[in-house]
């Protein structure tokens, strides 16, 4: 999965010099919270569990907190895809309205483009299935029928 490759990629330094900011300032707990990996695993976490709402809340915070960090820019998206999808399910359509639809078409792109780079990649991954699922039903939730990525 993208996320746990990223995680992998951290050096052990970086995080032990978090942890030790956070030891001598006394506030560990609250200074690792907030850490890059910390939210990465965090919202891996909680989006396996199916944490709703609070799930799809640390992706978008974490998300805007690193907006560089690939990952939780597409655990956001994924956030924004599964909330409408449970509200609209609610109403009976799963059609988004125009209050809605900027955030579904940008959560749209970011899975567009995790899709390109999956299906332009020789090396198989894990979760190109569930990309490609969230990127349908967002599609079909911006009315969009022809689901052909």
């Amino acid at each position: 999965m993208h996320a746990i490759a990223w995680t992998r990629s951290i050096r052990a330094s970086d995080l032990q010099d978090n942890i030790k900011s956070g030891l001598l300032s006394g506030r560990a707990k609250e200074t690792l919270r907030h850490t890059e990996v910390v939210l990465v695993l965090r919202t891996l976490f909680l989006r396996n569990r199916e944490v709703r709402p609070l799930w799809w809340d640390v992706a978008a915070e974490a998300s805007s907190r690193f907006p560089s960090n690939q990952a939780l820019a597409l655990f956001a998206a994924e956030a924004i895809v599964d909330r409408n999808v449970l509200v609209t399910e609610k109403r009976g359509r799963l059609a988004v309205g125009k209050s809605e639809r900027i955030s579904v078409e940008k959560a749209a792109d970011v899975l567009e483009t995790n899709w390109e780079r999956i299906k332009s990649s020789e090396v198989p991954e894990l979760e190109g299935g569930a990309i490609l699922n969230a990127l349908m039903i967002a599609r079909r939730l911006l009315g969009d029928r022809s689901l052909s990525p």
